[in-house]
């Protein structure tokens, strides 16, 4: 009762255990429901908490750890106290979605884990505009997302971390921050599917692509770094307008940036060792 009269739920009130061994999933989904359907902001304590199944975010809701204490376990944990996401499946599978009435999501300080893709370093470097097959993507598993927001109208990711997503780490939608984010071995890392993102401060490494889009988009890029990308950094297939800054791009197997269509646009970046 002490518990629940604080402003915040915790899955371990519903009977998680976040050891990366028992299947945490419905108890994740029952502490989520609990929260949108009391206003109450979801905390995950530090731990590994097995997910196998898809979970909807119907309402507005904030996920978030405390970030002060991220490293109270022992050193001898791989994630270092960090609250952890672990993600299985066998079946192509999108593992969190939001729904319309989700109008705001806000998801701080939480870490995305699997293992369905990675990029490895496979021959020789691209140079002079000519790309060689410098990395070699391996999927396990296709098309597993992690995160999907298309379906909301605002929503901020801060301080979060995506790893080995073979289909896509983010699907924005409108009105989307990502601030201080990492996307490391993931297929797609962010697909900005809808206008007006802003992305800030976030680190891009060994992914396939890193920021992609169909449609006429507008996106804020700024003080990021792209590194040993297997084939572009930024691939926009559907124009619109783009303002980077103090940006870097190292070691990219095709291009930089690629955009079919472009205009009123504003990039400043550095770009070394691209295709």
């Amino acid at each position: 009762l002490k518990k629940i009269k604080k402003d915040y739920i915790t899955p371990q009130m519903f009977g998680a255990k976040g050891d990366g061994i028992h299947d945490d999933t419905v108890p994740i989904k029952d502490a989520l429901v609990f929260c949108e359907n009391n206003n109450k902001l979801l905390y995950i304590p530090s731990g590994v908490y097995l997910i196998t199944d898809s979970v909807t975010i119907t309402k507005s809701v904030s996920i978030k750890i405390d970030a002060h204490h991220r490293d109270m376990l022992s050193s001898n944990d791989p994630y270092m106290g960090n609250s952890v996401l672990k993600f299985s499946t066998n079946i192509e599978k999108t593992f969190i979605t939001t729904q319309e009435k989700a109008y705001d999501v806000s998801i701080s300080f939480l870490m995305f884990t699997s293992d369905f893709y990675s990029v490895e370093i496979s021959g020789e470097i691209a140079s002079k505009g000519n790309p060689k097959k410098y990395y070699k993507a391996i999927p396990k598993i296709p098309n597993v997302n992690c995160l999907n927001l298309e379906k909301t109208i605002r929503g901020s990711i801060e301080n979060c971390t995506f790893n080995g997503f073979s289909g896509i780490g983010v699907v924005t939608g409108q009105h989307k921050h990502i601030t201080d984010c990492t996307f490391t071995n993931c297929n797609i890392a962010i697909n900005t599917s809808n206008y007006d993102n802003l992305i800030h401060h976030c680190w891009f490494r060994f992914c396939s692509i890193c920021i992609y889009t169909e449609n006429n988009n507008t996106l804020f890029l700024s003080d990021s770094w792209f590194d040993q990308i297997e084939q572009t950094a930024i691939k926009n297939l559907g124009g619109g307008f783009m303002m980077i800054s103090n940006c870097e791009f190292d070691l990219i197997e095709y291009c930089a940036i690629y955009s079919k269509y472009l205009w009123n646009s504003f990039i400043q970046a550095r770009q070394s060792r691209c295709g």
